[in-house]
């Protein structure tokens, strides 16, 4: 009898795992359960620059208008923040303002704060995947859920304070693509639909019935400014958004430009708000620091994001080691008889041959490519210096999420665009419960460096031995810690 009652629980376990509720509830439970230990956790690395140090996030709720006028860097070193490009990042202050002015400078409240966001993050993340990608398979968007929240490469964005303008960016930019799917796929005509549907919600989409209407595509607007307003990255999705309306609604590429018109607007309104505020601030890089490439040639510059990008796809598929930089010189220049530069063009080419292959057929993997080489290429450095904690190698989600918000959970869907054979569903869930696994040991060792600035950027500056910012991070830290104590004979040894 009860090995009959063990063996209709564990047949019906596969039904009850795709019930959403089920799977919402495993999502923040995971996500929840591999970060409560950074409540613990001390003010770390940059976390001074907009919050510990900084004197107008130290005011609190009265600090806010200044907030809003101002580089998000100015409390806490002034003008000579304004690097190039400058930095409006308001919303992430406003909230560490707020915690400031109802908790006080307590660390483990802002860590809380992010570890909530993140939770937040991972269920927007499945209901996305289970309304627009994956609408027949929710096996399979759970799937891809879990490991955007288990991969070892967030951990720095959940763990360090300071990355929450790139939790908050994400998270907004999900909902922004949420409800701008859910409107579209709810308003368009049948005479609008082109190429093949894709699932049982394409289909049921031409018929224009639903609840969208014109509050998603509110909502949808109100997410994306609060995105650009969180951090600016979210200019990608100038290009993001039409290709999504295209490649998750019938409407044709054409179509989805035009639906595509209120992204821009208000991507111009907040560049217009930039301007007016910060102005152009476009002065030339001239310290190391801050341009990885100053000493580089073009062929060199261009032969090393290219190397880099490589390094991407490694991370994402194999995260270790894991380190909070790679600037100057952790990676060397490289040049285009590098063997991993060759490799790397062989990768590119072919994953544009993905894109080339799929895109006219709406084909979910091509979708995926596209974001990936979207998000990635706006921190590459190949078009704009993105310092970055190094700018040469910015890691995302998304540090890319996300984003970058980056390729993290396009490339996930990718690995699990085909988990909807249910012939090898045994098989995928074996691959991911492994993943899992492995991501959720490694998650943790990543988080007991970023535990606080006594332990982590003197131990980091070996991950990184070759970094010219975290050495300088090292010595910072040795610096503190020498006057922190009062013993002369300690101060000697360290």
């Amino acid at each position: 009898m009860a090995r009959t009652v063990r063996t209709s629980f564990f047949a019906q376990l596969p039904e009850r795992l795709a019930q959403p509720r089920i799977q919402q509830g495993v999502v923040l439970l995971c996500a929840f359960g591999l970060y409560a230990n950074t409540l613990n956790h001390q003010f770390a690395l940059d976390d001074g620059l907009v919050l510990s140090d900084n004197v107008i996030v130290q005011k609190g709720i009265r600090g806010i208008p200044e907030i809003l006028t101002k580089d998000s860097f100015f409390g806490s070193i002034g003008e000579s923040a304004y690097l190039s490009g400058g930095r409006y990042r308001p919303l992430p202050l406003i909230t560490y303002a707020i915690e400031v002015s109802f908790f006080g400078s307590k660390p483990g409240v802002h860590h809380l704060v992010n570890v909530l966001l993140y939770a937040l993050t991972g269920l927007v993340l499945l209901r996305l995947l289970r309304r627009s990608v994956f609408p027949d398979h929710p096996m399979a968007a759970f799937a891809a859920a879990l490991l955007f929240i288990f991969h070892p490469i967030h951990t720095e964005v959940v763990a360090n304070i300071k990355s929450r303008d790139e939790l908050l960016s994400l998270l907004f930019l999900l909902l922004t693509l949420h409800y701008l799917l859910v409107h579209h796929n709810h308003t368009v005509p049948a005479s609008a639909a082109s190429g093949p549907p894709r699932g049982k919600q394409k289909t049921a989409s031409r018929t224009g019935t639903g609840s969208g209407g014109n509050s998603a595509l509110i909502s949808a607007c109100l997410f994306f400014t609060l995105a650009l307003l969180s951090k600016e990255n979210g200019i990608v999705f100038l290009l993001i958004v039409p290709l999504a309306i295209y490649f998750f609604t019938p409407l044709s590429l054409v179509r989805a430009m035009r639906a595509s018109l209120p992204i821009v607007l208000l991507t111009g309104a907040y560049l217009a708000l930039r301007f007016v505020l910060l102005g152009t601030q476009s002065k030339e890089v001239t310290e190391v620091m801050d341009n990885p490439y100053l000493l580089a040639t073009a062929p060199e510059k261009i032969a090393t994001i290219l190397f880099v990008f490589l390094k991407y796809i490694g991370l994402l598929l194999v995260p270790h080691p894991l380190t909070f930089d790679y600037s100057f010189n952790q990676i060397p220049y490289r040049g285009f008889g590098d063997p991993w530069v060759i490799a790397s063009i062989i990768v590119l080419l072919g994953m544009l041959l993905v894109v080339v292959r799929g895109f006219w057929k709406k084909d979910v993997l091509a979708w995926c490519v596209v974001f990936f080489l979207a998000t990635v290429m706006l921190v590459s450095g190949l078009f704009f210096n993105i310092r970055a904690h190094g700018g040469t190698f910015h890691v995302p989600g998304f540090r890319s999420v996300h984003h970058r918000l980056g390729g993290v959970w396009p490339s996930f869907v990718g690995q699990f665009s085909n988990a909807c054979d249910p012939h090898r569903s045994g098989r995928h869930h074996c691959i991911g419960r492994a993943c899992t696994l492995g991501f959720s040991i490694q998650n943790r060792y990543a988080q007991q460096s970023l535990a606080h600035k006594r332990r982590s950027v003197p131990a980091r500056s070996t991950t990184s031995a070759n970094s010219a910012r975290a050495n300088t991070y090292a010595g910072i830290a040795w610096i503190h810690l020498c006057d922190a104590t009062n013993d002369p004979a300690e101060n000697a040894h360290a």
